[in-house]
């Protein structure tokens, strides 16, 4: 796979047909037809679909590739010099392509193509690409004016063959079914999202387009991050700041890092807010619950039973049982009415859920206070 990307960029590109192993899709080619035919079959048999009208479709005729070739052989015969900075190149070759692969042990088929992973890699054979120009003007003497102008060439046809399928000008669908979403919600919603795809088309069209800052975005990937996940509680650029169970100290000082669960703790089962309430005051005093409980639909819910071991080294075990169902924003402390929640789509656990199971799996007895916890008595919450 790393070497038909090397080739889509050096050599050509068949189209832009996502490659499972079939001779028509997404391999490399290089614009000669017998060649081509060679390698892969009747190429020039092709659907137009798959062939010429193919915007991803580029052949480059080997320039670029003899160029690095050539760029190779010029160092090599140009004394321990060259010997050095071609061994130095090849060395950022080597592991941003072929070491990438061997240490991912990556797999032949992805959910989608992957050349932009083996960008360095791409780079460094550029590298060899300018030593090749250079070869070839010094190669031609008096000639090396008119030699230049191969590389140069080269640069312009390249440009000339990808244009067309770089090119984004009128595609606008991500910006204007973020928008349809945006504007669908009530004022200062919040909505909860899911994976790069849904959650930077949303950012571009609050921060670069203005369109309704008032709702308020949250990643569930992200809340996992203490910093992230207590700027949700902030007002910023319009959206109000999220009304949450825990508070900032709470989260940024990994209050729940190690937390104390005391032995006597009760087997009542309270909700996530109650726990998370207990486990924020487990910095001056251990949590009085063992098991935890969140609600997520009508008949879907998270339950976490924690049950304690014998004490050895100051560290206290637990098993645990968990079942993992479509999340909800349970989390959150009571919002005010004019916050309506969003989920844009419900397939994981939020990240901060993830986060609570893995610390009262792991929790751990603490010896002694931070001097910042121990010397400041904790201020009475106000609540609703």
């Amino acid at each position: 796979m790393y070497f038909r990307y090397l080739l889509w960029n050096f050599l050509g590109r068949q189209n832009d047909k996502h490659s499972t192993g079939e001779v028509e899709h997404g391999n490399f080619i290089t614009g000669i037809q017998p060649v081509d035919n060679a390698m892969l079959g009747a190429e020039d048999a092709l659907p137009a679909s798959l062939g010429k009208d193919n915007k991803g479709r580029n052949s480059y005729f080997l320039l670029p590739f003899l160029l690095g070739i050539g760029g190779i052989c010029t160092l090599l015969a140009t004394g321990k010099r060259g010997h050095k900075t071609c061994l130095a190149t090849a060395m950022l070759f080597i592991m941003t392509g072929l070491a990438i692969v061997v240490y991912l042990n990556q797999s032949p088929g992805e959910p989608r193509e992957r050349d932009y992973s083996f960008l360095g890699s791409y780079l460094a054979f550029a590298i060899w690409i300018g030593f090749g120009a250079f070869g070839a003007m010094r190669l031609a003497g008096k000639y090396a004016p008119a030699a230049a102008l191969v590389p140069l060439f080269a640069v312009v046809w390249m440009f000339i063959e990808n244009y067309d399928d770089h090119d984004r000008s009128g595609r606008l669908a991500a910006s204007r079914i973020t928008a349809n979403i945006l504007n669908s919600l009530d004022k200062d919603a919040i909505l909860f999202v899911d994976g790069d795809n849904a959650t930077f088309p949303l950012w571009y069209a609050q921060e670069v387009e203005g369109i309704r800052k008032d709702v308020r975005v949250i990643n569930l990937a992200y809340l996992s991050m203490p910093p992230y996940a207590a700027s949700m509680m902030n007002d910023w650029d319009g959206a109000k700041g999220v009304a949450t169970t825990l508070r900032r100290e709470e989260i940024i000082y990994g209050a729940l890092q190690f937390p104390r669960i005391a032995a006597d703790a009760s087997d009542t089962v309270v909700s996530a807010t109650e726990m998370l309430d207990s486990l924020g005051s487990s910095i001056r005093k251990e949590c009085r619950y063992r098991k935890v409980w969140l609600k997520t639909g009508e008949n879907d819910s998270i339950m976490y039973k924690v049950a304690g071991f014998p004490q050895a080294d100051n560290v206290r075990h637990h098993s645990h049982k968990c079942l993992l169902t479509p999340p909800a924003p349970g989390l959150l402390a009571p919002h005010p009415p004019c916050q309506t929640l969003y989920r844009h789509r419900a397939r994981d656990i939020p990240g901060i859920v993830c986060q609570i199971l893995r610390t009262l799996h792991t929790c751990r007895e603490r010896e002694r206070l931070p001097a910042r916890f121990a010397q400041t008595p904790r201020p009475q919450r106000p609540r609703p």
